[in-house]
């Protein structure tokens, strides 16, 4: 299961109440991935200061604490399928929701426009 940035912040707080039934319970059981756009993501959140934290900082605790990989394949093929969204503006939620496309991966995700427009995207 691919996780948004949010996503990624929230499990690195410890804020698991934030998410529904479902997702904690595939959080629990699925295997956790992110695109490499998080990495950035989290660390241009860090340099702003919106997060204490940066990307790799976040990724590494989740890395050891929950197995959490960075899924980096298909690179061209993500890229190229976020040139066909129109419906956002941002460059990391388009990277992310191709991902998901591309994989046939479950998108875990509190962003209404990217459920809106990401039929694997689901927030529970």
């Amino acid at each position: 299961m691919l996780l948004d940035t949010h996503c990624v912040v929230f499990l690195h707080a410890g804020e698991t109440g934030l998410f529904g039934a479902t997702a904690r319970q595939l959080l629990d059981s699925e295997e956790l991935f992110i695109n490499p756009m998080v990495l950035l993501e989290l660390r241009y959140l860090h340099e702003i200061g919106r997060i204490a934290f940066g990307g790799k900082a976040i990724v590494d605790d989740l890395r050891q604490d929950l197995g959490l990989r960075v899924l980096d394949r298909r690179w061209l093929e993500v890229c190229m399928k976020a040139t066909e969204f129109s419906w956002t503006r941002d460059p990391f939620d388009r990277i992310i929701a191709a991902q998901a496309f591309i994989e046939g991966q479950r998108l875990l995700t509190r962003d209404r426009v990217i459920r809106e427009n990401c039929s694997l995207a689901f927030w529970d």
